[in-house]
């Protein structure tokens, strides 16, 4: 109920600390050696209800007609299949829009972060792929490079 009101005061934009708190809530929750908050029954609670609400928006995402390649509480990649910039960007705006407007999704922003013409991806370390904004430079992010014998 004190989320509640938190959150309350945050959309009427009466209160910067109720904002505060609120970013700050799950590391007290979260924080096993300084938080008096610190349950890991609660922490466990609270980390299924996030699992199954970013389950739930990758369901929506697959039903708006994208490809999620990876997700995870902090990032979300998405393929379209459009062929050009222009009809990707508007899918994705539009899939945006209509995801916002869905109250059970309400409180979570996202924001596109980068595009990409061509990505080979591996996982979140291990990736490869031309960027829309740069499209004559190659972005090469292997951490399997890290881990092999240097060449003689």
């Amino acid at each position: 109920m004190l989320m509640k009101f938190w959150l309350k005061d945050i959309v009427e934009g009466q209160s910067v600390q109720a904002d505060d708190l609120i970013s700050h809530f799950y590391r007290w929750l979260t924080n096993s050696t300084g938080s008096k908050l610190y349950d890991p029954l609660l922490h466990r609670l609270i980390h299924k209800m996030m699992k199954k609400h970013l389950q739930s928006l990758v369901f929506e995402l697959k039903q708006l007609g994208c490809q999620v390649v990876f997700g995870s509480f902090h990032k979300l990649i998405v393929a379209t299949r459009k062929e050009t910039f222009a009809e990707a960007e508007r899918h994705i705006n539009f899939v945006l829009t209509t995801i916002e407007g869905q109250d059970k999704f309400r409180n979570i922003k996202i924001t596109p972060v980068e595009y990409w013409k061509i990505l080979l991806f591996k996982d979140k370390y291990n990736f490869a792929g031309i960027k829309e904004s740069d499209p004559d430079k190659i972005k090469v992010d292997y951490d399997v490079m890290n881990h092999l014998p240097e060449a003689v």
